[in-house]
């Protein structure tokens, strides 16, 4: 079974969305074929994608960022909330105050079955599972305005253009470089493949 967090139609609402199906087709390959002379008519092609359906629907305020947790339940970040959402029947688990504002949707991850990191503004945190400690890793000397984390890195960019690679959980500083435009979007992968 596959499952899917989309944004819901209201505005500020989470929808937990789950496949129905057990996905797409098996692709046929690519056999080398001799043109046909005559147009054959078209086979119905089958299901293009797994068909899904909502589950359940919760107004939370500001939502920011939702990701599934390792242990099954939904996660979500608002301006200065962290919820968990029971995966059955959107039930808030726990709730946690942010001290700071999540800077965008790929701005946190797991970093280990219990952690989760993210950065906002100033500085990158961690919240410890399930007592939902907070913890600052590292603080920064000005304010970031872009930043996006996998399991294993962190890549942070600030206003002025310089953009720094971190170790997760460590926050050990990897390296960095300025780029020649303020970065609109970041992504990073474990190795610290960089791209904005």
């Amino acid at each position: 079974m596959t499952a899917r967090i989309h944004r819901g139609a209201l505005a500020g609402s989470l929808v937990f969305l789950c496949s129905l199906s057990s996905g797409c087709p098996p692709s046929s390959g690519s056999r080398e074929q001799a043109p046909p002379t005559a147009p054959e008519p078209r086979a119905d092609p089958g299901p293009r994608a797994p068909a899904y359906e909502p589950r359940w629907t919760v107004e939370v305020d500001s939502h920011r960022s939702a990701l599934f947790a390792p242990w099954g339940d939904v996660v979500t970040l608002g301006m200065l909330d962290l919820l968990v959402l029971d995966r059955e029947t959107g039930a808030v688990k726990s709730k946690a105050r942010l001290k700071g504002t999540l800077l965008g949707k790929h701005a946190v991850a797991f970093v280990d079955s219990e952690t989760l990191a993210f950065v906002d503004g100033r500085g990158l945190r961690t919240i410890h599972f399930p007592s939902r400690r907070p913890s600052e890793l590292l603080k920064f000397e000005s304010r970031a305005q872009r930043a996006a984390l996998s399991p294993a890195r962190a890549v942070v960019a600030w206003r002025s253009g310089e953009v720094a690679l971190f170790s997760l959980p460590e926050a050990e500083r990897l390296g960095g470089f300025t780029s020649p435009e303020r970065p609109e979007s970041l992504s990073v992968t474990d190795e610290g493949l960089v791209a904005l």
